[in-house]
């Protein structure tokens, strides 16, 4: 896979050298832009040019602008361990990271251009991803790993629904398509953080000498990763009944015993670690929430949706780019207190973004704004204090687990 490198050539950009760096830095500076442009929008009345719903406009581009550059981030940083290649580097980085540029740029512009162009450059980024990614652990026969194929297809599904609303080919398609892709991701975090979670977590306890019984339990794992694929079908051929809201609530009890097993009580001096186990906690509650709403005329579907993409997709992928980004960048894996206070700051955004329809109208945009302005803050806090280690070369240190 050598002819997918290049970063050893001289003057080569070190933005470049390796996958995490252009995409987590683009995933930070698009997650503070687009919601600035969002906030704009419901609170200064600004003009979307944007075909879809700006509600829909929204909610597919913190899916397939930010969440989807955080997953190639992440993926193509962790593939060469589990292929042993080279990474894809230099000029054929460069290519997906424009792919991805131009996505953004059509969606945003999407009422001037052909729908038909802004679907096929769209969906072209996480296609030509999960191509070479498919190619990379086949070739390597590295079958484990596959799973990720699985839902990263899921979450290409729920764009090409999407898009087909858009192009006069499916009813209710913009919605249906980002309820996918968000199961996509949702089971995308179950596989990643019961990966990740428990070893990080062992790793610092082990090195502060803190005694600990954090075991990988093959058989909850398995179940866990089962429970949540089964809400893609649910929601997919059920959704609304009680089979989906019992499938989904299953999912969410599987996950909080494989929770319990994580001894997060002994990580609260390690902000570098608890901002994961935060981050899989807020998923457990927004499970819990979807699979009460069905029974729960009160729990409004925007309450659980926010509880999972601003509480634990939010959280998870600020705890993910931090602790990659020092750790494959020769940095010590501790948080700064700033970084500490935006892991915490995230939460904030998702309790005001789920409180905001239950307060009385005059604090509704009060709590959007809040939401808004917590979640521009902690991306922003990000892209300043990371971005020289993005941009720059590597430290002297040692590369740590993460």
């Amino acid at each position: 896979m050598e002819r997918w490198s290049g970063s050893e050539r001289e003057g080569e950009l070190d933005l470049l050298r390796e996958g995490f760096r252009p995409f987590f830095l683009g995933a930070g500076l698009f997650a503070v832009l687009g919601m600035i442009l969002w906030f704009g929008y419901f609170q200064f009345g600004w003009s979307l040019p944007v075909a879809a719903a700006p509600a829909l406009w929204h909610g597919h581009e913190m899916i397939f602008g930010f969440v989807a550059a955080t997953i190639a981030g992440f993926i193509l940083t962790a593939l060469p361990n589990w292929t042993g290649t080279a990474p894809m580097a230099g000029r054929w980085l460069a290519a997906l990271v424009v792919l991805w540029v131009l996505g953004r740029l059509l969606l945003a512009t999407s009422a001037i251009w052909p729908a038909g162009l802004v679907a096929i450059i769209d969906v072209a980024f996480l296609v030509s991803l999960a191509g070479y990614v498919g190619w990379a652990l086949i070739e390597s026969q590295n079958w484990r790993n596959l799973v990720f194929l699985i839902a990263l297809s899921v979450v290409i599904g729920g764009n090409v629904l999407f898009h087909a609303e858009q192009l006069d080919l499916a009813e209710d398609g913009g919605s249906d398509g980002l309820r996918l892709a968000l199961n996509g991701i949702v089971l995308l975090i179950t596989i990643i953080g019961g990966r990740i979670v428990p070893a990080f977590t062992r790793n610092a306890l082990e090195r502060e000498g803190i005694a600990h019984d954090i075991k990988q339990r093959k058989w909850l794992d398995a179940a866990v990763i089962i429970a949540v694929f089964a809400i893609i079908p649910a929601d997919l051929f059920a959704r609304g009944t009680f089979t989906a809201a019992a499938v989904t609530l299953v999912a969410a009890i599987l996950s909080a015993l494989r929770f319990l097993t994580w001894q997060s009580e002994r990580t609260l001096g390690m902000p570098i670690v608890w901002s994961l186990h935060l981050g899989y906690l807020w998923l457990i509650l927004g499970l819990l929430l979807k699979g009460l709403a069905a029974s729960l005329p009160s729990l409004a579907g925007i309450v659980w949706i926010h509880a999972i993409t601003i509480g634990a997709v939010g959280t998870m992928i600020l705890a993910v780019m931090t602790r990659a980004t020092l750790g494959h960048t020769g940095g010590a894996l501790v948080a700064s207190r700033t970084t500490a206070i935006a892991y915490g700051a995230v939460s904030v955004s998702a309790v005001a973004r789920i409180i905001a329809p239950e307060v009385p109208d005059a604090l509704y945009l009060f709590f959007l704004g809040l939401s808004a302005v917590a979640w521009i803050a902690v991306f922003t806090t990000f892209v300043v204090e990371f971005w020289p280690r993005l941009t720059g070369s590597r430290d002297a240190g040692p590369q740590a687990d993460g």
